[in-house]
């Protein structure tokens, strides 16, 4: 059997820090869990709120039809801001 030279003779030592060992392996298999299951849950939360978005995208641009048309109906009329919205308010309600 022939002799390995000395500087590629590893020590039993040196071999047990190269080898990956079961409690990295454990702790990159939690945060790889971890990660999907945060993904998870925000992928769950979004598609459950996706109605109460919807509803308050609407709400914005049920105020930003209102609002322009009291602007438009302030700049033509005497009236104030309040008083030209309660006028489409009351205008649009029936």
């Amino acid at each position: 059997m022939t002799e390995m030279p000395q500087d590629f003779q590893k020590s039993p030592a040196l071999i047990s820090e190269t080898r990956p060992s079961m409690k990295n392996f454990a702790l990159k298999i939690a945060v790889a869990l971890g990660i999907f299951a945060a993904f998870a849950l925000l992928a769950i939360v979004l598609w459950q709120g996706a109605e109460v978005f919807l509803l308050v995208f609407a709400g914005l641009l049920l105020a930003i039809f209102l609002r322009s048309l009291s602007d438009f109906l302030n700049e033509r009329t005497p009236l104030s801001c309040s008083w030209a919205l309660t006028v489409v308010l009351l205008g649009s309600s029936g």
